[in-house]
């Protein structure tokens, strides 16, 4: 369908179900020369993203990683702190795994803390790792488009992916 449509490229927004059928999808999205461009990844690195990863690995496949968060947009001090430094560990593990998988780990501003693109370039610098960046998603900023341009003069550097929505 997605060649009939002309499309040769898929960002894939999986649901646990879909893991069992993820190599039969790899296999045909390879035959019919559709490249997987991003996977939708889970937020830590548990027993199913080690089944990812060693799939895409497998199949020479290196789609970006995309990664979500939280925590209270509100916080700050100490408990800013914490949940900064957690959020490094929790990423930078990812990225690590991702690294072997020849792979891009984009944090995906989902909402919450981890939504603001100051805090995910703040998580950037902390992780300190080439394979990672940021993918930008317009339907989750709609409280920051006031500032879209200054928002996308500071991510530029690290923006791997800008999704559109159409919003005004």
């Amino acid at each position: 369908m997605l060649r009939e449509l002309g499309l040769r490229r898929l960002a894939y927004d999986y649901r646990a179900e879909h893991v069992a059928s993820f190599e039969d999808e790899i296999l045909t999205l390879k035959k019919h020369g559709i490249e997987l461009t991003a996977w939708w990844f889970p937020t830590v690195l548990n027993d199913e993203a080690k089944l990812i990863l060693s799939l895409l690995k497998k199949h020479d496949v290196h789609p970006q990683l995309w990664v979500t968060g939280g925590g209270d947009p509100a916080m700050q001090g100490d408990a800013e702190a914490a949940f900064m430094a957690a959020e490094v560990r929790r990423l930078r593990e990812i990225a690590l795994a991702a690294q072997d998988a020849r792979c891009q780990v984009a944090l995906y501003n989902h909402g919450g803390w981890f939504g603001i693109p100051e805090n995910q370039m703040r998580l950037l610098e902390a992780i300190d790792l080439p394979n990672v960046g940021i993918v930008y998603n317009l339907h989750h900023g709609h409280d920051q488009i006031d500032r879209l341009p200054e928002i996308l003069r500071s991510i530029g550097p690290k923006l791997l992916a800008l999704n559109l929505n159409g919003i005004q």
